[in-house]
Parts: C-alpha cells; structure tokens; sequence
C-alpha cells in the first residue's frame, strides 16, 4: 500500500480509537477495584511517590491493546508479537501481586524473545542466523527490561511508549504495511489514553504488567519494522529503532553502569534514573517527564528523516545526535543523587572486593572520563569526516566517492584519536573548558589532520582523495570538538541557575566575580543561585557577564530584594580595604538584607624546614 493509503486507511484507524476509548473506560474500573482490594503502591524510602497509588494499570493497557489488535486481525506476523506480550502479561501480574524473582522474570523474557524469533523475526536478516538470532534476543529482552526500569515517575513510560509507538507507526506507514500500522497505532492510543490518568499526579501506575507489555510490544513491532527494499545500510537498519528507544537505552544504560560503578544491584528500585537526575538538578517532576519526551520526539524525529535522506548526510547526523545524547548521559551520570555517606559505603564495598571483575571495574571508574571521551571522538570524527565528504560533492557524490570514504575512515579515525591522546585532549575536565582548552584543541585538530593526510600518502600516495574534503572536515572537527566540550559545560550552566537555592547578586563584576560566579554555580552544597552582578562602574551597568545582568550600583541596594527575589548579597572584589568593605556592609544592612566577605588570599609561603603547628586534638 501506497503510504497515504495506509495513513488514511479506516480499519487502522478505527482500531486505534477501539484501543484508546477502552484505556479511557478501562482504567477507572481498575483503580476502583484496585482501592477496593487494596492494590496500592505505599510511598518507601527509594520510590519516588508520596501518596498511596493504585496499581494494576497493565491490565487496561494490555486490554486496550488487545482490543485493537484483535480488531485489525491477527494475522500470522501479528499474532506472534500478540502471544509474547501475553506472556509478559501474566508475568507482570503474578509479580505485581504476589512478587516473581529477577531469575524467573529473565527466564520469562527469554521465552517471549523466543517466541518472535521462532516466528521468524529478526532484527538485523542481512547479517548470518548465529549472529541475527542473539542480536535479536538481546535487543527484545533489553527493550523490555527498559521500559520497566522506565516506569519510575508519573507519566514517563506510559509517555515515551506513545511517543515510540507513534514513531513506529509512522515508520511503517512509509514502507505501506498496513497491519503493522495499525498494530502499532493501537499501542500508541492504548499509551495515550492511560496517560491521561498517570500523569503527574498520577491516580494509578501501571506496574509490571504494563511496563513488561509496553516494552515488548515495541520491541516485537521494532523487530517487524520491515527491512527488506528499505534502500539502507546496517548503520542504518540498526540506528532506526534504536533512535525511537532512544529514552529507555539512555536510562537503562545510566542506571546500569552507575550503578555497577558503585557497588549498588542493578535489580534493586532506587531514585537513580534519568528523570531524578533532573529533578536533583531544579526541574520540576512534570518538567523532568517533558524533558525525556523532548529527547524521545527528537529521535523520532530522526528516525522519520532517516528515509528521505542521503545515507551519508544521516550518516553524520546520526553520529552527532549519539553524541549529544552521550553528553548528556555523562552530564546525568555526575548530579549526586544519594547522600556522600551512601555512595562513599557504596564505593567502599566495592573497593573490598578483589576479584578481577570488580578490579576492572574500579579502573573503569578511575577513568571512566577519559574512556567517555575517546568513544565520543570516535563518533565525532566519523561524523565529520561523512560530512565533510557529504559538503564536498552532495549531488556528485558516486560510489567511487563512498569507497575513497570507506577507505580514508580506518586510517583517518585511529591516527586522529592517538593524536589527540598524545596532545592531552583527554586530561582535561569539560566542565572547567575554557580558552586554553579551545587552543588546544585548534593545535590538536590541526596536527592529527595532517598526520592523517600523510598517513593515506604513505597508504595510497592521496590518489583520488579531495584535498578541500580534508580542509572542510578539519573545520568541522574543530568546531565539534570544541563544541562537545562547551556542551557540557553550558549544561551544568543551564541548571545551575534553575536549581533551588538563596538568590543571591554579586558584588564586583570583574575577575573576581567571574571566580564567584563560578564557585557558586559548581558548588551546589552552598545552595546559593546567582542571579546578576553589583559594580559601581556605571558603564557596565545593563550588559551581560557570563550570561547573568549587571542590574546597577550600591545605590539600588533597598529595591534589589524587591526586583530580583535576592537574599544575600555576596562581596567579591579582589582589592577592597577595610573602610569601603564596612560601607558595602553597613549599606546592606541598611537595605535589610545579608551580605558576605569572598576572600582572595594567600597563606604564608612555607619554605622546606618550615616547622608547622599541628591542631591540638581535644579527647
């Protein structure tokens, strides 16, 4: 079927609207008979609600799902993805109720996983049975384990499920498979229509017999996604439904390695995922949801555009977007979300261990940065060198071009990292970036791209390679370089100032302020947020500093709490004697409100042999 066909198709789109209105009526009728048996989810110490939820949720999903599929006809495809989410369903249950071991449910996703591959699905056909089979199995149990690990504030799997779903179904309007359309349309209603009720704040969650249905029902009609004449590469057969589970991977891979990394089970609940990240960092628990939906359309989005692209171009945009969302991950890797006494015992029960697991995994954490950072220029350099051969010959690109591509990446990509290994790229910390990083990086760039060129020299003697392709990806590997690094940095910026906390203005828009304003802004424990500068030079008075106003001078010091919320005010003036010092106090405590002395010094220089008074120690 032509894709406006399958769009406009009535039995595909009856379904959907069978699926949403039974969710609608369903969901009432649950959370009655839920309070009535006492099905209620009670607040504890590492789940993040607060009142007493009703449960059950995935049997109006499962059956708002059912319903749909049942009504646009279970066919031989459809009805294997039907038979596995059933499955997942009982299980879900049983766990809800009465509890199922993480050793049982896995042996359960396995079966359900199976179930599919016996049906003849697989992820990847192209590539050989005993690398597809496992690849497939994997991905389905990975899905589904994800949304479950998902479902962790009001709203979010329940979400993302309908964003996933609607892109699927899109996906598969476009390749004309109608049944699939409407399967996956069915679950998107089904989503919607429940999230009506589980959003913050939520009446009813979904538990596991929903989140278990969710997960593999997307991953079923992911693996359906029909690859066959699609007209793209592995890169891309791969990337499609991995960009719509965009979200669920983020998390799951988060909550894993972190976890891991600090000695925690990865099967134990915990406010440790993606959503109480932001919520740590001054989001609200709606806008924290709203975030995650924003990434997840993005990738969507991706997805959809994937089809109508040049391979190269999607090539390049792909590596840029796993860029981003890996600086992201990172970013939410590093917001403190137990107390310093948990997560040093955490690192302590891991540091006892001594088994060569655990060794390797405390290597990983001590470098974990710099492991981060050599995978994310991986990407980055691939990317830009296809985009920059992309930018070179777009409308002449041949296959001739996309072999000299294939064949400058093994040499051009290890040569690059080394390079920039060598330079130093990978020793510094990105949230202190600054001009001398970005000089470094101009230096670095510029050297590991001519190492390359003589690398393809002493290979291939450059013949047939474009000399401009190489200029055009220099720049663009400076650029990203640079701005991967400003990227992280302008996160913790961006919620640095949203965070909760004292308002506070800076005295002295210098140098001095600028270190103010920096410490103030990494050190949450302070709970002081910037919002603008004092200085007494008029002429600065309405311009920008690192992108907070000078809002005036000491004279406005009685309307500032009124006009900017501010409770204290914080001197930072690297020369300032003592007379004027007791002038800027005394005008604040005239104008009520506090104030405090930065102090930039120095101690005394100790010269070797120096004798040192040691602290007497009180019994």
């Amino acid at each position: 079927m032509e894709p406006l066909a399958v769009l406009a198709d009535p039995r595909s789109l009856t379904a959907a609207a069978i699926s949403f209105f039974a969710a609608v009526s369903l969901t009432p009728l649950v959370i009655r008979a839920a309070s009535s048996r006492g099905w209620v989810a009670h607040p504890k110490a590492d789940r993040w609600h607060t009142k007493p939820t009703a449960l059950m949720g995935g049997i109006a999903i499962y059956l708002a799902i059912s319903a749909g599929w049942l009504f646009v006809g279970l066919s031989a495809s459809l009805a294997w993805i039907w038979a596995g989410a059933s499955l997942m369903f009982v299980v879900g249950l049983i766990d809800d109720r009465v509890g199922v071991s993480p050793v049982i449910k896995l042996l359960a996703q396995i079966a359900a996983a199976a179930v599919l591959v016996v049906g003849g699905y697989l992820l990847v056909p192209a590539l050989p049975v005993w690398l597809s089979v496992p690849i497939t199995l994997i991905w389905i149990i990975g899905i589904t384990n994800a949304f479950n690990l998902l479902d962790n504030m009001d709203g979010l799997a329940a979400g993302i499920a309908a964003i996933a779903a609607l892109t699927l179904a899109l996906l598969l309007a476009v390749h004309g498979d109608g049944q699939l359309f409407g399967a996956a349309l069915a679950v998107f209603a089904a989503s919607a229509g429940f999230l009506l009720f589980n959003f913050k704040p939520a009446s009813i969650f979904m538990g596991d017999s929903g989140s278990l249905v969710l997960g593999y029902s997307l991953a079923g009609l992911s693996v359906a996604y029909p690859a066959e004449g699609a007209g793209l590469e592995l890169a891309a057969l791969l990337f499609v439904p991995a960009a719509v589970m965009a979200v669920p991977i983020l998390d799951t891979t988060l909550v894993t390695l972190r976890r891991i990394l600090v000695g925690r089970r990865v099967s134990e609940g915990g406010r440790d995922h993606s959503s109480h990240r932001l919520v740590q960092l001054g989001l609200s628990e709606g806008r924290a949801v709203l975030t995650l939906y924003a990434v997840a359309a993005l990738f969507g989005l991706l997805a959809l555009t994937f089809q109508y692209t040049n391979l190269l171009l999607s090539w390049a945009v792909l590596t840029y977007a796993l860029i981003g969302l890996a600086v992201f991950g990172v970013f939410l890797a590093g917001v403190t979300v137990y107390d310093s006494q948990q997560e040093e015992l955490a690192r302590r029960r891991l540091d006892g261990r001594e088994d060569s697991d655990h060794v390797a995994l405390r290597a990983a954490l001590r470098n974990k940065r710099q492991i981060v950072g050599v995978l994310v220029d991986l990407l980055l350099v691939s990317g830009s060198l296809s985009a920059a051969w992309f930018l070179r010959f777009e409308d002449n690109f041949s296959s001739h071009q996309l072999d000299m591509l294939l064949r400058a990446l093994p040499v051009v990509i290890p040569v690059k990292i080394a390079v920039f290994y060598a330079a130093g790229l990978y020793r510094g910390l990105w949230q202190y970036s600054g001009s001398h990083d970005a000089m470094r990086v101009l230096r670095s760039s510029a050297a590991a791209s001519v190492v390359s060129v003589l690398g393809l020299l002493a290979l291939y003697r450059f013949e047939g390679f474009s000399r401009s392709a190489f200029a055009i990806d220099w720049l663009i590997t400076t650029g990203s370089l640079i701005a991967v690094r400003v990227a992280y940095r302008a996160f913790r910026q961006y919620f640095a100032e949203r965070r909760a906390g004292r308002q506070v203005l800076i005295y002295g828009a210098g140098d001095a302020g600028s270190l103010a304003l920096r410490e103030l802004r990494q050190n949450h424990e302070l709970g002081l947020v910037p919002v603008g500068f004092i200085d007494d030079d008029p002429g600065k008075e309405g311009r920008l500093m690192h992108g907070l106003p000078v809002v005036g001078g000491a004279d406005g010091l009685p309307a500032y709490p009124r006009l900017f919320g501010v409770d204290e005010i914080i001197v930072a003036i690297a020369r300032i004697d003592s007379s004027r010092r007791m002038e800027i106090i005394e005008a604040c405590h005239a104008a009520n409100i506090a104030c405090r002395i930065l102090n930039f010094t120095l101690g005394p220089r100790m010269e070797p042999g120096d004798t040192v008074a040691r602290p007497s120690v009180v019994a």
